[in-house]
């Protein structure tokens, strides 16, 4: 028999700030397997960000280990989390989701109080925050435009996040675009300042991307006349 290491089965039965942003980020970035012929099932989690990924070990109280697949070209290194337990995957069953997902999930039913947790659990694994910038008359960098992009496999799960969206921030209508290889949900500065606010204002102290949420951060210090490199 392999080892048998610990972790909070019960993770996923019980909505929690920390249990919605794990939930989203597993939305994006997890997969289950049902490994018949090794009588056991999966979930796994990947990330570049192997802070991050440690970070969601140790909520879900795991004693697995995070395993490391080297870069190659223009690929950045990977971290794997993956861990066999029933109960949790069966919990994962019970939200809606199941092996080979990306094409066709649908946005669980969440609890508005943690609708926010969820998506920046889901921006930080399949989403994008990016800062256009241009030079200024005295060749200063000022800001043209900031964007925030959410990306899925499953059309019908970016129509459902969107309109969540529109009720939550009132936000007018978007479009879901096609993009050769999966479709995307995307948002300029306005609505994205609406979206991120509140994404961010909850946030717990590790559980988000980092790089991500600077993005955003030097986005506000910049408008506010602050000037970073």
């Amino acid at each position: 028999m392999g080892i048998k290491y610990s972790i909070n089965e019960k993770f996923f039965d019980k909505w929690s700030d920390k249990m919605a942003y794990v939930l989203g980020f597993f939305y994006a970035d997890g997969s289950m397997e049902d490994a018949s012929y090794l009588r056991g099932k999966y979930i796994r989690f990947s990330s570049t960000d192997g802070e991050l990924l440690n970070e969601i070990k140790m909520v879900l109280k795991s004693q697995h280990k995070i395993y490391k697949s080297p870069s190659y070209g223009t690929h950045k290194a990977k971290y794997l989390l993956r861990i066999g337990s029933h109960k949790l995957y069966k919990s994962l069953e019970k939200i809606g989701l199941y092996p080979n997902k990306s094409l066709t999930i649908q946005l669980p039913k969440i609890p508005k109080k943690y609708f926010f947790d969820f998506l920046r659990g889901y921006l930080d694994g399949d989403g994008c925050i990016y800062l256009e910038m241009a030079k200024g008359k005295k060749q200063e960098k000022i800001i043209k435009k900031l964007s925030t992009i959410f990306t899925s496999g499953s059309k019908i799960f970016l129509e459902e996040l969107k309109e969540k969206l529109n009720n939550y921030c009132k936000i007018d209508k978007k479009y879901v675009y096609n993009s050769r290889r999966s479709y995307q949900l995307r948002y300029g500065t306005a609505d994205s300042l609406k979206i991120l606010d509140l994404i961010y204002k909850n946030k717990n102290d590790k559980l988000f991307l980092k790089r991500k949420y600077q993005t955003y951060q030097k986005y506000l210090e910049m408008k506010n006349g602050r000037m970073v490199k």
